[in-house]
């Protein structure tokens, strides 16, 4: 694996090496490499596909060629039980998709097997026990995602994107386009609308989702590189990450404008599969052929000036302590803000104030006698936080039309 040539990622090579976890002193940049989250074949592992991070916390993962959904600590990736699998009851699976429901239970995408009658179908499980519930939509040709939008409806891709009721599973709309091929992951933006990988088109399509009308090819194809995009995700800085499968990486687009950024992994990981930020604001890749899941350093949040992933009264104290300060620096000076440009100036408190409530830490009263100015400033943001942004390797084989399919061992 290619990793970024700098020492926090020189160390993350050693640690991984050693057995450690990180080094201490050096302050990790943006898309580095951490650490091997779930280790190769962990619980049985075999085949991850998209997986999410549930209420509780911990991460769920479809495990496709042993039809399983497994189980591991949010926090230390260790594996912690099967919750799917023969003893739930119900048909076999090949699932490939997860996600919670607003009804709470576990909602499964499996692609076609015999025991669903030649087709794929989404599934219900009880999220606790993992006891099957009911086949909640039937006959559905593989899907590729499952997403609950704002409006409540289930969100799913196969030859389209298609909506379901959340209530009865019937089928409620498709979304199409001219150009719509094999789409894959799905996502809704911090405008509303909704994202989706068109993989056959090397794109990403942007759809209003009030009218269901195609609104534009906000990624243009092959934009940054861009080719089989598989996965997507809006990162705690705003921006959109994709995985580019037939890359073996991540690229990061402005999430305002389409724009291609950069390629955020500078290397990554063959044939990814999953892709999410977790509660800690890191990255995590799901590695197919390899059977893991790998943690990347996130992007930061903007407004965070200490690096805890939170904005909070110590990002309001540490520009208020040090504002004004010029000159280089190495990037660790107390009241620098993500994006970090080694100065505390104006644009780290307008930083701070604009994303300012979005931690989880108690705010006290900020302390008097900093002058008028920065006092004005930190009364403005105490009396208005803003909500926090959503934090949110088996082989393939293109079929034509670039759909996306597994290849399994077939003697």
């Amino acid at each position: 694996m290619k990793l970024r040539n700098t020492p926090a990622s020189r160390c993350a090579i050693l640690a991984c090496a050693v057995g450690l976890s990180c080094c201490a002193g050096l302050k990790a940049a943006p898309g580095d490499f951490v650490d091997v989250f779930v280790a190769e074949g962990s619980g049985g592992l075999n085949g991850p596909g998209s997986f999410k991070f549930g209420p509780d916390g911990n991460l769920y993962v479809p495990s496709f060629f042993s039809g399983t959904v497994l189980v591991y600590d949010g926090a230390t990736g260790g594996f912690l039980r099967q919750l799917v699998g023969p003893a739930s009851g119900g048909p076999a699976i090949l699932p490939e998709q997860v996600g919670f429901g607003p009804d709470g239970l576990l909602y499964v995408g499996s692609y076609a097997d015999d025991s669903l009658g030649g087709e794929g179908a989404i599934l219900r499980y009880d999220a606790a026990t993992g006891d099957f519930i009911d086949v909640f939509v039937p006959d559905i040709r593989n899907p590729d995602s499952i997403v609950f939008g704002p409006d409540g409806y289930l969100y799913t891709t196969s030859d389209f994107v298609e909506i379901y009721d959340p209530l009865t599973g019937y089928f409620v709309d498709g979304l199409f386009a001219a150009g719509l091929e094999s789409p894959e992951g799905v996502a809704f933006g911090p405008d509303g609308n909704l994202y989706v990988a068109n993989y056959g088109g090397d794109e990403v399509l942007r759809f209003d989702t009030m009218t269901g009308r195609l609104i534009d090819s906000f990624v243009p194809p092959e934009s940054g590189g861009l080719l089989r995009p598989d996965d997507l995700t809006f990162g705690p800085d705003g921006n959109l990450y994709v995985s580019s499968r037939s890359r073996g990486s991540v690229l990061r687009y402005d999430g305002t404008t389409g724009a291609f950024l950069d390629r955020y992994l500078r290397g990554g990981v063959a044939t990814p599969e999953g892709l999410a930020f977790g509660p800690d604001g890191q990255l995590y890749i799901g590695g197919e052929s390899a059977d893991s899941i790998f943690r990347f350093e996130g992007p930061g949040r903007i407004g965070d000036t200490n690096g805890d992933r939170l904005v909070d009264i110590d990002d309001v104290n540490a520009v208020r302590n040090h504002f004004g300060a010029t000159g280089a620096d190495d990037g660790t000076l107390a009241g620098d803000a993500y994006p970090w440009d080694g100065l505390v100036n104006i644009d780290d408190l307008n930083a701070v104030r604009n994303n300012f409530g979005t931690g989880t830490a108690a705010v006290p009263e900020p302390e008097p006698g900093a002058g008028l100015l920065i006092f004005g400033a930190m009364a403005f943001l105490l009396t208005r936080r803003r909500a926090g942004q959503n934090q949110r390797m088996m082989e393939e084989a293109p079929c034509k039309g670039g759909a996306k399919t597994r290849r399994l061992n077939v003697p």
